[in-house]
């Protein structure tokens, strides 16, 4: 059976109102990402979440210990007073977050996914109002049963297929390198003074 003309009509209709339901809903998707993100960026890692965490943490505090009194035992040997004597400062504190700790960074952070989703969320316009103008003229141009040309219409991609979620790893490249977060990470503990 051929499509009438009512029925071409009708379907550009169709095709019509969902390009512009598409292209709101782009623009919410959008927003769930940067939620989603900003949950990410925000995550707390607690000690006790872990028992890999806790028993790295027992060996780091008990390798200090030893550290510590190999430093006192040599200060012995000198005959330095120990109200006088130097030693290690090494913060071995658990450290909740990573570099995300920094409110800078995550500042940084914020603005490459802020970026990649607007970048993201025009493609998805674009790809949802060419699909619209493709489907639309061929509509236009020939004629389909109307049980094919629903299923047609029907078949159009999802938002989510078109603006992914967007993970701290898709923002990898904006990392600092090991040894700039550590500095970082030491100047928000102790202040700028090294």
């Amino acid at each position: 059976m051929e499509m009438t003309r009512r029925d071409r009509d009708d379907l550009i209709r169709v095709v019509k109102q969902r390009e512009k339901l598409a292209k709101s809903g782009a623009e919410a998707r959008a927003a769930e990402v940067l939620a989603d993100f900003e949950e990410q960026l925000a995550r707390q890692y607690k000690i006790e979440e872990s028992e890999v965490f806790l028993e790295a943490l027992g060996v780091v505090q008990q390798a200090i210990r030893e550290a510590d009194a190999m430093v006192n035992r040599e200060f012995d040997r000198m005959g330095v007073d120990p109200a006088f004597a130097g030693g290690l400062d090494v913060g071995y504190a658990w450290q909740r977050r990573g570099e995300n700790a920094l409110k800078e960074r995550r500042h940084e952070l914020r603005a490459v996914a802020k970026s990649r989703v607007d970048a993201m969320t025009k493609a998805a316009l674009v790809h949802i109002a060419k699909e619209s103008l493709e489907r639309q003229t061929e509509l236009i141009a020939g004629s389909l049963e109307t049980k094919e040309a629903r299923a047609y219409v029907n078949s159009m991609p999802t938002i989510e297929s078109l603006v992914p979620n967007l993970t701290l790893d898709d923002v990898k490249d904006a990392r600092l390198p090991a040894a700039q977060r550590r500095q970082l990470l030491y100047r928000s503990r102790y202040g700028d003074d090294e």
